[in-house]
């Protein structure tokens, strides 16, 4: 779910120039990353108490999180909840995923996208690298059902049935589009 990214530290924003890393106050680019790289660099920002923000890939997180989306994440504050949106390394490939916890088993946590048919499994409480704080969208903030509504959000995920009303909401969307033109959805 993740490739683009750019993290502001105390005002700055670090970019890539050449094969080094960089800051520029008031530039903004962007680098790409993945995998342990992205990992690495996002626990790093966090274990420092800053938020880090980076560009969504994919859609399965679909309609809370799109493709392209900017995500904010924080560090986690006590422990993550159900409902909780959150970042973590996948033990296995080691690439970052950011998925609704969904459910508790164990020591550990059930993640899955709120577009997915299946859980990615149990992860334990040290995978868990931050929870999402915000999501952007054409420079909009976006509700992505992280307040009290989350635990419902969790149980629409875990249950299945919101992947049903994901398909409603793009086949009304896809009609309103063709009706009424791109102009009034965002």
């Amino acid at each position: 779910m993740c490739a683009a990214w750019w993290v502001s530290w105390n005002g700055l924003t670090w970019w890539k120039r050449g094969n080094r890393m960089a800051a520029d106050s008031g530039r903004l680019n962007e680098i790409s990353l993945s995998g342990g790289d992205l990992a690495g660099l996002m626990q790093a920002v966090l274990e420092k108490n800053a938020r880090f923000r980076f560009k969504a890939r994919g859609f399965s997180m679909t309609p809370f999180i799109r493709d392209h989306d900017v995500i904010t994440v924080a560090a986690v504050k006590g422990g993550p909840a159900v409902g909780d949106v959150a970042a973590v390394v996948h033990p296995k490939t080691g690439t970052v995923i950011v998925h609704r916890i969904v459910g508790r088993k164990n020591q550990g946590f059930v993640l899955k996208g709120d577009n997915c048919a299946d859980a990615d499994g149990v992860f334990d409480r040290s995978r868990i690298i931050g929870v999402v704080c915000g999501v952007r969208r054409n420079n909009g903030a976006v509700w992505y059902a992280g307040g009290p509504e989350k635990r419902v959000a969790a149980f629409l995920s875990r249950s299945g049935i919101n992947r049903g009303v994901n398909r409603g909401i793009y086949l009304f969307r896809g009609i309103f589009v063709r009706v009424f033109g791109r102009g009034r959805l965002r």
